[in-house]
């Protein structure tokens, strides 16, 4: 059970990087039909809050650093902001831990936070 958030973190920058990254997780779920898959764990221990959550993903030739750049996107008229505003929100604090892997077609995003 997660009690609350620490009063340091802006509750409205967190939601908003888990809504980038949900939001990429299902558009690239919409290209695996009935293949498609999203996984989260929300874990919380010793004062520490980890959230992980994981998509299907295409086998691509891009890297994270590339997914990463800011005005990169797969969609048709789009800005091509979402991991780089992640990047850009997480910055304000020093405590958080984002990670991102693409492995064995999974993307896989982890965030650690103290609560």
């Amino acid at each position: 059970m997660i009690e609350n958030l620490s009063n340091k973190y802006n509750s409205f920058d967190i939601v908003r990087i888990l809504g980038i990254v949900y939001d990429n997780a299902i558009e690239e779920s919409l290209e695996f039909g009935d293949e498609a898959k999203i996984d989260t764990m929300i874990y919380q221990e010793n004062g520490e809050l980890e959230i992980e959550i994981r998509n299907r993903y295409r086998d691509t030739d891009l890297t994270i650093q590339d997914i990463k750049k800011s005005g990169f996107t797969t969609k048709k008229n789009h800005d091509g902001l979402g991991l780089a505003n992640i990047e850009e929100l997480s910055q304000s604090y020093n405590d958080i831990f984002i990670n991102y892997q693409i492995k064995d077609g999974w993307f896989t995003f982890l965030m650690v936070m103290s609560i």
